[in-house]
């Protein structure tokens, strides 16, 4: 690898950046579609694959984290060539169940009216997010109540960019002219300060900017989607306890914060029946 690699924007492209993807996904980490564009989820399998190397979890592929890799891919086995079979025969979808809309789970309606009952403010919104991420629901609502009140759709208070909003005299609320204001002030990196953005509190700009991919940080579905994408990889990754734990940060007050989001989840689990 001749080219240090790491998120930027615009984004690195390039073959360089499809091995490395290949050489992760090689290795179990996701990152997605391998498709040569060092994204969000590339920066996370790097980061992920850091971590649990001893290795400076700062997302730059250089000269060392790219010898961890390559040492990590000599000794990972090939994997074997899938075995040849017929094609499953393809049978005729089953029809909706009457009642209920096509691509609606069952009990949905049930989940949602208990949801709402815990203080979820989009119960909806919460209950689609949390399974497109595959982040277990009461984990999901548990962590929306810690983070904004229930999924409120607000700026945070860190003492830099944007704290508490726009401004004192103007209300809290994330919305998509002044979310535009933020990032003017926030730079292309975070490097003009970076705050919390909507129900789950985006801080760190990848974040924010793979939230905008999706329709924009400031819509409470997109920002949804990655917050429970982000602490359901970091849980797969690390455990329950230091999943969460990351999803904070770190040191004492991120341990009280685990602490705190997953008590509250195992109450919502015995609800969320």
């Amino acid at each position: 690898m001749t080219t240090t690699l790491r998120l930027t924007r615009p984004a690195q492209q390039g073959p360089e950046v499809r091995r490395l993807q290949q050489q992760l996904a090689r290795l179990g980490y996701d990152v997605g579609a391998a498709d040569g564009e060092f994204g969000p989820a590339t920066d996370r399998a790097v980061k992920a694959f850091q971590h649990d190397h001893k290795l400076a979890g700062d997302g730059v592929v250089g000269p060392v984290t790219a010898a961890a890799l390559a040492a990590a891919a000599a000794a990972s086995p090939a994997p074997a060539p899938p075995a040849s079979k017929p094609p499953a025969p393809k049978s005729a979808p089953a029809p909706p169940v009457a009642g209920r809309p096509a691509g609606e789970h069952p009990g949905d309606a049930a989940s949602v009216e208990q949801l709402r009952g815990l203080g979820i403010l989009m119960p909806a919104e919460c209950l689609a997010a949390a399974r497109d991420a595959k982040l277990p629901l009461h984990l999901a609502a548990s962590l929306l109540v810690q983070e904004s009140g229930g999924g409120r759709n607000v700026y945070g208070h860190d003492p830099t960019v944007f704290s508490g909003g726009p401004g004192h005299d103007q209300p809290n609320e994330v919305t998509e002219a002044n979310y535009r204001e933020y990032l003017r002030l926030r730079g292309v990196e975070g490097e003009g300060g970076m705050q919390g953005v909507g129900p789950c509190q985006l801080t760190w700009w990848s974040y924010q900017d793979e939230a905008d991919s999706l329709g924009g940080c400031w819509n409470p579905v997109a920002n949804m989607k990655v917050g429970f994408k982000h602490l359901a990889d970091n849980i797969r990754r690390y455990g329950l306890h230091p999943g969460v734990k990351a999803y904070n940060g770190s040191g004492a007050a991120a341990e009280a914060y685990a602490a705190q989001v997953i008590a509250r989840a195992e109450e919502f689990k015995q609800q969320l029946r």
